[in-house]
């Protein structure tokens, strides 16, 4: 019967080198899926995150805008009761201003209890008299321009003080528009980074998906070369037995 061992080693050695390139290659072909799936599960986790943190940042800035809302109405109120008050001292200190001018102009007020100008206009005042009704005048002249110095300077003071008042709260209010607007502003991209992140995160779950179909699908076919028929198992047991008439002296 005719062999060639040096041919059957050939084929052997071969079919060695198959087996290692097959092997080579199944080894890349995994490591391949394995490293897109991590890369996708990386991409899920980080797009997850990304919208929780976008989330937690939108609730934030609601809240910021409900206190600010809170907030403004509180200045409002009080800017509106200052600003009737302000009207108010502005309408008296004209008043008083008007008085003022009129003793400036010599028109005195008159006081039915007060007699020294009925007696002064009036005629019998002894001459030795005029001077001490004269005093009187005066005194009663410089007590209503002390009186209303005293209520210019109280009623000015408390008008400055709303005034400035005021334009504190005029200018919280613009101040605090502008921060409104910036929120809103942050609120719209808060929404577009939303809705960006959750649709890259379908998108990544959808790619995800058919990636393990396709692992899925490759495994089957693997374990599906390796199902070794019954002919082939009896073979290889064949060759599992020591010795197979190898013999020694």
């Amino acid at each position: 019967m005719n062999y060639d061992p040096k041919g059957v080693e050939a084929k052997r050695l071969k079919q060695e080198r198959e087996v290692a390139a097959l092997v080579s290659g199944l080894e890349e072909a995994l490591g391949r899926f394995r490293a897109c799936l991590n890369q996708r599960r990386s991409l899920r986790g980080a797009l997850s995150d990304r919208l929780e943190k976008v989330a937690l940042r939108r609730k934030e800035t609601v809240v910021a805008l409900k206190e600010m809302v809170k907030r403004n109405d509180r200045i409002k109120s009080r800017l509106e009761a200052d600003r009737e008050e302000l009207t108010r001292l502005k309408r008296d200190e004209a008043t008083l201003t008007g008085r003022y001018q009129e003793l400036l102009a010599g028109r005195l007020p008159t006081d039915p209890s007060d007699i020294t100008l009925e007696r002064l206009a009036g005629e019998g005042v002894p001459p030795a008299d005029l001077s001490a009704e004269r005093e009187k005048f005066l005194g009663k002249v410089r007590q209503a321009f002390d009186e209303l110095d005293g209520q210019l300077a109280e009623t000015g003071g408390r008008r400055e003080k709303l005034e400035r008042r005021v334009g504190e709260a005029e200018r919280e209010l613009a101040g605090a528009d502008k921060r409104r607007e910036l929120l809103f502003k942050k609120l719209d991209i808060y929404k577009q980074e939303t809705t960006t992140a959750e649709r890259r995160l379908q998108e990544t779950v959808v790619e995800e998906e058919a990636a393990l179909q396709e692992y899925a699908d490759f495994i089957r076919r693997i374990k599906r070369v390796l199902a070794l028929p019954a002919t082939v198992q009896a073979m290889l047991g064949g060759c599992d037995r020591p010795g197979d008439g190898v013999g020694g002296e």
